[in-house]
């Protein structure tokens, strides 16, 4: 049996329609002020000469 794409997304929705974040368990925690100490947009362009330089 194949599903609609609309049939799935009902069953999402359903799914998490009683969703209260105060009861669900921590996903992810980022903790900026430690770890990273670069500038976002330097780290970006970083990124982006890489790539840049090895595929063009």
């Amino acid at each position: 049996m194949v599903e609609k794409e609309s049939d799935t997304e009902d069953l999402i929705l359903d799914y998490y329609k009683d969703w209260d974040s105060s009861k669900a368990p921590v996903m992810l925690v980022f903790d900026s002020s430690t770890d990273f100490t670069e500038n976002i947009d330097n780290v970006d362009e970083k990124s982006r000469a890489y790539l840049k330089k090895k595929y063009w």
